[in-house]
């Protein structure tokens, strides 16, 4: 922003010059018959052609909108090519298994977003960022429960979590069924 003449609020700052800004965000099926992921994979090869040094690229949930797994093959090789470039990359992500496997290079810090219901209103929540990876599982099915999924819901996606290899980590935080 400061690069366009924004204020920025602060005595001084330095900021790198970006010659191209590059934004991938999730997004939904298009009227003329794109599916999601092929809306995500035409946006990221643009990216991927023209994208140089000295871009800044912003990547949201990559490949969220196909299976797990080869989301996250997908998501995990876009990033080794921006990672071995010096593009500035801010990458969001749901696969837990990424930031381990990425955080091994020296040019990859790691920031973790963490939610806690904010007053009475459950779609309301403050947010903390924190240097490292997500350790909490089953987020997604913590936050179902807030907003109101039936209890019988919340603790069949459980059991299926569990059937694969996902339990909760955080003891503090358990469903009804868990109690």
């Amino acid at each position: 922003m400061a690069q366009i003449g924004c204020l920025v609020p602060a005595k001084s700052a330095t900021f790198k010059v970006f010659d191209k800004l590059f934004v991938r965000m999730s997004n939904g099926s298009d009227s003329i018959g794109g599916s999601t992921f092929l809306r995500e994979m035409q946006g990221m090869a643009y990216i991927l052609h023209n994208y140089s040094t000295h871009s800044l690229v912003m990547i949201d949930k990559l490949g969220c909108s196909t299976a797990a797994v080869e989301g996250m093959a997908i998501c995990h090789a876009v990033c080794e090519e921006l990672m071995d470039s010096s593009a500035t990359v801010f990458l969001t992500t749901h696969y837990l298994g990424l930031p381990p496997a990425l955080g091994v290079h020296p040019n990859c810090s790691q920031v973790v977003l963490s939610a806690a219901q904010a007053g009475e209103t459950l779609a309301q929540h403050h947010y903390k960022a924190t240097s490292g990876a997500q350790t909490e599982l089953l987020y997604g099915v913590f936050l179902a429960e807030r907003m109101g999924l039936p209890e019988d819901i919340i603790c069949t996606g459980l059991a299926v979590a569990a059937e694969v290899g996902y339990t909760p980590n955080n003891s503090d935080r358990k469903p009804g069924c868990l109690k």
